[in-house]
């Protein structure tokens, strides 16, 4: 029975909702590249490791299962994963009040991920702290098209704290592997731009790139 035939006759489940796409570079009234706000290079954090190319490209390389937890975790070996891969940019407290829609380009070369995803994080040192002391603001995870193909993802910011952005960050955490398989993390990040736009939205939405 296909699912068509499921909704018709039993109406117990809704139609699957296509993604909204969110509106191209050649739609905001303003976007300016990150590299030409800041000339720090990409560093790395917690497991694994990064490479980077120029200031603009980043990606996190990691394997996906370690013999140990995560640096300052229990030893009893209650957790679900294996720590993070993260790539990180210092940035000296840069005012994006101006912005409210960031843009990336992401490239997802996983092997055996379970669920291949970022998170990207923000820090603002301004009016208000981005994270507040208990962690809970300025993080975002995205599901990514583990196809390897890049694809544009655009997020609203207009409700970040955003006077004084002291750093900008990509993790992936080490979540094991299908079947116990070998398995890897490869992320590559490029792109970023900061831009405007009147229509705010609040999902993420990926569009394969083509040019």
């Amino acid at each position: 029975m296909s699912i068509q035939e499921v909704l018709q006759r039993t109406n117990n489940l809704h139609h699957l909702l296509k993604l909204q796409q969110s509106p191209s570079e050649k739609h905001l009234s303003k976007a300016v590249d990150l590299t030409s706000m800041t000339t720090s290079v990409w560093q790395h954090r917690d497991r694994g490791s990064i490479t980077s190319h120029g200031v603009g490209v980043v990606a996190l390389k990691s394997p996906t299962r370690y013999s140990s937890w995560p640096q300052g975790s229990p030893t009893d070996g209650d957790y679900i994963q294996y720590g993070t891969v993260t790539g990180y940019k210092t940035l000296n407290r840069l005012d994006w009040a101006g912005y409210n829609r960031i843009i990336f380009t992401i490239c997802s070369n996983d092997v055996n991920v379970i669920n291949s995803n970022v998170t990207v994080a923000f820090k603002n040192d301004g009016v208000v702290k981005i994270p507040d002391k208990y962690m809970r603001d300025g993080f975002h995870s995205i599901n990514l098209a583990n196809d390897h193909k890049p694809h544009q993802y655009h997020l609203d910011i207009s409700d970040l704290p955003r006077d004084a952005i002291t750093e900008i960050s990509f993790s992936s955490a080490a979540n094991g592997s299908y079947m116990n398989m070998p398995g890897k993390i490869d992320i590559e990040i490029s792109d970023i731009i900061l831009g405007v736009t009147q229509n705010s939205s609040k999902n993420v939405a990926g569009g394969q790139r083509t040019a």
